[in-house]
C-alpha cells in the first residue's frame, strides 16, 4: 500500500468536499434569514407537494438542481432546528432524485456521454441514468403519502414539533448583521460536522486501499459471464472505482473494439454506474450523512439510498436482459 498515494486521496476527497459543505451551509442559513425562501422553492412545490412533504422541502428540492451539498446543508439545518422529522428527511432523500437526475443529465452526462457515443447510444444512456433516477423519487413520493397527511407534511400517528419561531431580533438585522449571524452559525455547523466527516471519511478510504477494491473487481468475473459481457469490460470497472468520466471513455473505446450491442453498452454502463456510485456512497455519503444527521439517521439515510440505489440498478439490468435477450 503507498501511504502517500493514499494521503494525497484523502486531502483530494476533503478538498473536493468540505468547502462545498461550509458553502451549503452559509446559503442554507441565508436563505432561512431571507423572506424569498418561498419563491426559490416555487420550481420543486408540485413534487414535494406530491409526497406530502412540507413546503421548506421545495426549495431543498430546487438547490438540488444545482449543488447537492447545499442541498444537505440546508436539509440538515432543518433537521437541527426540529423543521422535519426523521421519516421527512428520508423521504426528502429518495424525492431528491428527481431534481438530482436533471442536474446530473444536463451538466454532466449529456456533454460527455453525447461527444463519446452519438445521438442514439448517448441519448439511451441518458434515458437510462433518468429512469433510474425517476423510479426512485416515484416511491419516495408513493412512501411520503402512505406516512404523511397531504398538505401538512406531519406524520400521521407523531405529532410534529414545529420547531422555534423566528427570533424578532433577527427579522429587524440589517443586512450586514444578518450575514455575520449566518456566517456563525454556518461556522458552528461546519465545526460539528468536520470533527465526525474527516476521521470517518479518512478510515473508510485507507479501507478501499488495502484490498476492498480488488475483492470487488474478482467478484464481478462471474456476473460478467452471465451477462454475455466481454471480459475487457471489466476495464470499465476497474475505472468506475475512480471516475465516471473515465468509465463511460472506456465504454466507448470497448464498444468499438468488441463491436458491442446498444444493449450491452447500456449494461455496462449501468453496473458501471453503480458500482462508481455505491462506492461514493460508502466513502463520502456515509461518513457525510452521518456528520449531517447523527450517527442513527444518517446511517438509515445511508443504508435506505444505497439499498434503492442498487435496486433500482438491479431492476434496470433485469429489463435490458428481457429487451435484448441475453
Amino acid at each position: 500500500m503507498d501511504l502517500l498515494n493514499v494521503l494525497q486521496q484523502i486531502l483530494n476527497f476533503f478538498w473536493l468536499t468540505l468547502p462545498y459543505i461550509f458553502f451549503g451551509f452559509f446559503v442554507a442559513n441565508l436563505i432561512k434569514a431571507s423572506p424569498y425562501l418561498d419563491l426559490i422553492g416555487l420550481p420543486m412545490s408540485y413534487i414535494a407537494r406530491a409526497a406530502h412533504l412540507p413546503k421548506k422541502c421545495s426549495a431543498i428540492f430546487s438547490f438540488y438542481l444545482l449543488n447537492s451539498y447545499s442541498a444537505l446543508g440546508m436539509m440538515s439545518e432543518n433537521y437541527k432546528e426540529k423543521n422535519l422529522t426523521d421519516k421527512e428527511i428520508i423521504i426528502s432523500v429518495l424525492v431528491a432524485y428527481f431534481p438530482k437526475s436533471i442536474n446530473s443529465v444536463t451538466f454532466f452526462l449529456a456533454p460527455v456521454a453525447l461527444s463519446v457515443f452519438g445521438i442514439w447510444v448517448g441519448g439511451s444512456i441518458m434515458g437510462v441514468e433518468f429512469l433510474i433516477c425517476f423510479g426512485i423519487a416515484i416511491v419516495g413520493i408513493i412512501a411520503g403519502r402512505i406516512l404523511f397527511d397531504p398538505d401538512t407534511g406531519t406524520e400521521k400517528n407523531p405529532s410534529l414539533n414545529p420547531g422555534p419561531a423566528p427570533s424578532p431580533q433577527r427579522e429587524n438585522m440589517t443586512w450586514i448583521g444578518t450575514l455575520k449571524h449566518c456566517f456563525i452559525d454556518s461556522v458552528k455547523g461546519f465545526y460539528e460536522i468536520t470533527i465526525v466527516l474527516i476521521p470517518t471519511g479518512a478510515i473508510i478510504i485507507l479501507l478501499f486501499n488495502i484490498g476492498v477494491r480488488d475483492m470487488l473487481a474478482s467478484f464481478l468475473d462471474p456476473l460478467l459471464s452471465s451477462l454475455n459481457l466481454p471480459a475487457s469490460s471489466i476495464i470499465v470497472y476497474a475505472a468506475a472505482f475512480m471516475s465516471q468520466v473515465a468509465a463511460i471513455a472506456a465504454i466507448g473505446t470497448i464498444a468499438v473494439a468488441e463491436d458491442l450491442t446498444v444493449v450491452q453498452c447500456l449494461l455496462i454502463y449501468v453496473i458501471s454506474r453503480a458500482i462508481h456510485l455505491g462506492i461514493g456512497q460508502i466513502k463520502s455519503g456515509f461518513p457525510t450523512n452521518v456528520a449531517l444527521f447523527g450517527k442513527t439517521l444518517g446511517f438509515k439515510v445511508s443504508a435506505i439510498d444505497f439499498c434503492m440505489l442498487q435496486g433500482a440498478t438491479i431492476i434496470m439490468v433485469i429489463l435490458l436482459i428481457f429487451l435484448g435477450g441475453v
